[in-house]
């Protein structure tokens, strides 16, 4: 079970693990630790390790990346071969829903597999490009404006149904919460930018020194 499984974490520390210091090393190592909050979206340890892709030193969430990637081939397609995308009223009306369809799913089943994750919110995406499509393709003003108020208050409401702490669910029960150091992302990453800003400020009043 998870619980037994060794917890490999970088959050006990604010150690700080710099091979040069030199301007680009540092704000490669910013980038580095501070990803998780706007790439990752869930912590970068083992228990969140279904929850993102690792792509060298860099952590990528697995729901957004499917999602904005799923995104960005419907409209990609939506102009490439708008015979398909823009003039099948079949397509541009069912795909929107079944997309969505697949966005609840998610939701029910929380599936912690990753391959079934980004292929769920992958669908949800194509689904999203296609809602946007029929927006766009609709020729009355205030039809769009309700398509999107609609969409508005769904992804609202699915905001609402998955809660405000469901990137750090997994933290409420860790064991390391309350160990001897803990482990607490926030605190270890403020930190680890403190020293890092701090070690920009001496490096950059040594060369005002030199001038």
């Amino acid at each position: 079970m998870e619980q037994d499984e060794p917890i490999e974490t970088p959050y006990r520390s604010d150690e700080l693990n710099l091979s040069r210091i030199t301007p680009f090393h540092v704000y490669w190592e910013m980038l580095k630790i501070n990803s998780w909050r706007f790439l990752a979206h869930h912590p970068i340890c083992s228990r969140y390790r279904n929850h993102y892709f690792k792509i060298g030193p860099i952590c990528l969430c697995v729901g957004c990346t499917s999602m904005y990637t799923g995104i960005l081939l419907y409209f990609f397609l939506f102009f490439l071969a708008p015979s398909v995308f823009q003039e099948n009223l079949y397509l541009i009306t069912i795909l929107p829903f079944f997309g969505f369809s697949m966005a609840i799913l998610h939701y029910l089943i929380k599936s912690e597999k990753k391959i079934i994750k980004s292929y769920l919110r992958f669908s949800a995406g194509v689904s999203i490009g296609a809602y946007f499509g029929l927006i766009i393709l609709t020729p009355k003003w205030w039809v769009r404006l309700v398509l999107f108020g609609l969409f508005a208050a769904g992804y609202s409401l699915y905001g609402i149904m998955r809660g405000e702490g469901a990137n750090r669910e997994k933290c409420l029960t860790c064991p390391l919460r309350n160990a001897d150091p803990p482990c607490n992302p926030d605190w270890s990453t403020t930190m680890k930018l403190r020293k890092l800003d701090e070690i920009i400020n001496n490096e950059l009043a040594k060369y005002k020194t030199k001038q």
